[in-house]
């Protein structure tokens, strides 16, 4: 607003010197040029809704014929429809006008609105409307200035709350924030400067999402396949890959089979000799993968949950039989004592 005012006013004490024509009613300025040679003119114009914003208002103006077209402009606040307009000479298309812009409002708002072209508001910054999709554009002072919202105030900033859709690096966003990147990798950056820092970019890779750190390090990596690396970019066929140690108060692990089938009747339980010569030869239990798998394979805890408790009731079975044993021999042990005892007597 102050620029606009400074800007009027500026025309206004250049144009001083010229001869001023206050009978302007009736009279026609539709072209830049208009005798004498330099006149500045004001009045009231009735029924020239062809050549003006309104068909009725004041109009105030300044002519220039020697000094050529582009000295001359034209001011006009319509009557019925309050508005503030300017307009000035075309000179590159000869003695012709630009069309009118406005840019006050009934309300003494500025609108700055322009006709059938971009409406711009230039200076520092670029501000302009495109009338050809109804777009708002804002840039720096040039091609490479920045652009600052609510720089040093603490209000908040609030985009598209109405519904509409953010989008960076695209023209057409498909969600509520679109950041696009052609060829490259879209990025967003978290950062914390001062005391304890800490800088981290999430960052769309070659179909995946990374993680990074301030030194780019990837150190977490979501596959397009939804599969998972911590600490490692190739999760393999894993829904979850770690490249180190993980902490956890409690793991579990769900699976579709257990081993109670040990306990059935029908079950053939290997006998021991052959438990025994197996691991003569093997150097692991049956059903178990020997240290070479494990170390090449890793072992699924599931899996190894199954087969280790598979053991533990065999194992269970074996002592079952192993205490019949005992307690048959203990019986046996018994008669046989007594059967002793019973010769020794006889003897005395």
């Amino acid at each position: 607003m102050k620029i606009l005012l400074t800007t009027l006013m500026a025309i206004f004490t250049a144009s001083l010197y010229a001869q001023f024509d206050q009978s302007y009613q009736g009279q026609t300025h539709t072209t830049p040029s208009q005798a004498p040679a330099m006149q500045l003119y004001g009045g009231f114009v009735t029924g020239d809704a062809t050549n003006y914003p309104a068909s009725h208002g004041s109009l105030f103006g300044y002519s220039s014929l020697n000094n050529g077209y582009g000295y001359s402009y034209q001011i006009f606040k319509g009557h019925t429809a309050p508005h503030l307009n300017i307009r000035f000479a075309n000179s590159a298309a000869g003695n012709t006008w630009f069309p009118w812009k406005k840019i006050l409002d009934s309300g003494n708002d500025l609108v700055y609105e322009g006709t059938n072209a971009d409406s711009k508001i230039m200076g520092f910054t670029h501000i302009y409307g495109r009338a050809s999709d109804g777009s708002l554009h804002l840039r720096g002072g040039n091609a490479t200035g920045q652009v600052f919202i609510n720089h040093v105030e603490s209000g908040n900033v609030i985009l598209a709350n109405g519904g509409g859709k953010i989008g960076i690096g695209t023209a057409a966003p498909s969600d509520p924030v679109t950041l696009e990147k052609n060829n490259d990798y879209a990025s967003i950056r978290l950062r914390r400067t001062g005391a304890s820092p800490a800088d981290f970019r999430i960052m769309s890779g070659y179909n995946q999402i990374e993680l990074r750190n301030s030194a780019q390090e990837i150190k977490f990596v979501l596959k397009e396949n939804g599969n998972v690396g911590i600490g490692t970019t190739n999760p393999g066929n894993y829904r979850l890959a770690v490249e180190g140690k993980i902490g956890a108060r409690e793991v579990v692990v769900t699976t579709t089979a257990w081993a109670d089938y040990v306990f059935e009747p029908t079950y053939d339980l290997r006998p021991l000799s052959e438990v025994e010569a197996f691991i003569k030869e093997n150097k692991h239990l049956p059903e178990i993968p020997s240290a070479k798998e494990v170390e090449a394979n890793g072992v699924s805890l599931g899996e190894m949950n199954v087969l280790l408790l598979k053991k533990v009731e065999e194992l269970t079975l074996y002592l079952i039989e192993l205490k019949k044993e005992n307690e048959t021999q203990r019986k046996q042990n018994e008669i046989q004592q007594k059967e002793i005892d019973l010769l020794k007597r006889e003897k005395k």
